[in-house]
C-alpha cells in the first residue's frame, strides 16, 4: 500500500482477486518528500483495513512509540528489516 491515495479502495479492489494478506508500509520517500508518518491517522487506516477481512502488515520507521497505536488492530504483523525504527 505504499503511495497509495486510497488504501482502503485499492484493498476493497485487490481482494475481489483473492487477497488476503496487505503491507501497509510508509516509506522513506514519502516521509521525506510528503511529511507522511506514523500517527493517529495512519493507525485508523491499518485498523480499517483489518476491519474489512485482510491480514495487514505494517513496516516502514515502526517504532515503539507507534506499536502501542496499533494494539487495537485485529490483525496486524509489524515487519522490521533492521530492528525496529530508533529502537531504545
Amino acid at each position: 500500500m505504499t503511495g497509495v491515495a486510497d488504501p482502503l479502495s485499492r484493498a476493497e479492489q485487490v481482494m475481489q482477486v483473492g487477497v488476503n494478506l496487505v503491507l501497509h508500509h510508509r516509506s522513506i520517500d514519502e516521509e521525506t518528500t510528503q511529511g507522511v508518518e506514523w500517527n493517529e491517522k495512519a493507525c485508523q487506516t491499518v485498523e480499517e483495513l483489518c476491519t474489512i477481512g485482510l491480514d495487514v502488515a505494517v513496516a516502514g520507521g515502526i517504532n515503539t512509540d507507534i506499536i502501542p497505536m496499533l494494539l487495537g488492530c485485529p490483525a496486524v504483523r509489524c515487519c522490521s528489516r533492521k530492528g525496529y525504527h530508533g529502537s531504545r
